[in-house]
């Protein structure tokens, strides 16, 4: 059996899904994971959309997901190919599980659902893995695949594995959302500072104060950019060894170059931006 995510209800998701069609965790705000871990960073992170209005309709418009509605969050979702069958694989039997699933729900019904692919520290997204998220994604009817990790892109529209000759990749990237750990904690200063933007709810805005201070925490996992790719050195390197060795802008390491650049660039101004906020008083 399988499942598709548009228009069915909740109570169905819980009776007929959960733990039948595929095993999820309730995400928490304060998970049990050591610090600096992946799925701490997912908990953490889908807790303070559910608990933080401000911040839920921030992320949401950057990702394309409907801002109204109720919103369920779930950690480590276990797809089955069937119930019988257990986890779900790809081609090399490898498990299929993604990091994270939001459902929005409107009246009863789920409208729309995305699963969640997470990264912390220096680890990067694995084309492989994204394309089989794909597979599940267009199997279940689920609308968004959202990755996350410490790799910077200019727009959320952006996905870091874009032009990695992955058909698979290139031809879903309408599906596909992108957000790096370091704009999320600058979206999250944003609604700290004293703007027409701000957390209206007291409480709420305790909850954003802690979850911005464990993103800040240098074990929590949550990097700038810190190191050009190989293709940086290798293009330079090309460059000093002879003004007649020409480099094509198809090269896979001037590619890296021109993406290391942006990548720095985008950092730099999230940096400055958080700095700009910090200098201010956080309420």
């Amino acid at each position: 059996m399988t499942v598709k995510f548009n228009d069915i209800s909740l109570a169905e998701f819980e009776k007929d899904v959960k733990g039948k069609i595929i095993n999820v965790q309730d995400a928490k705000l304060i998970p049990i994971q050591k610090a600096g871990d992946e799925k701490a960073l997912t908990s953490i992170f889908l807790s303070a959309l559910k608990y933080i209005d401000e911040f839920r309709k921030l992320v949401f418009k950057k990702i394309d997901l409907s801002t109204s509605g109720k919103i369920h969050v779930y950690t480590e979702i276990d797809f089955k190919n069937d119930p019988k069958k257990g986890t779900y694989v790809d081609e090399d039997k490898k498990s299929q599980i993604p990091d994270g699933l939001i459902l929005v729900e409107v009246r009863g019904k789920i409208k729309q659902a995305a699963i969640l692919e997470m990264k912390s520290k220096n680890h990067i997204l694995e084309t492989k893995k994204i394309e089989g998220y794909l597979e599940i994604a267009k199997k279940y009817n689920i609308d968004r695949l959202i990755t996350v990790s410490n790799d910077f892109v200019l727009s959320p529209a952006q996905s870091p594995l874009s032009g990695r000759k992955s058909k698979i990749i290139n031809k879903n990237l309408e599906k596909m959302r992108h957000l790096s750990w370091s704009y999320i904690l600058t979206l999250a200063r944003i609604l700290l500072h004293d703007n027409d933007t701000n957390i209206a709810d007291p409480d709420q805005v305790n909850i954003m104060n802690e979850v911005v201070k464990y993103f800040e925490y240098k074990d929590s996992g949550v990097l700038g950019f810190t190191k050009m790719k190989d293709g940086w050195k290798k293009s330079v390197d090309k460059i000093g060894r002879s003004k007649k060795e020409s480099i094509k802008d198809t090269d896979t390491d001037f590619i890296e170059a021109v993406e290391s650049w942006l990548q720095e660039e985008r950092d730099m101004a999230l940096i400055l931006s958080r700095k700009t906020w910090n200098s201010c008083v956080i309420r």
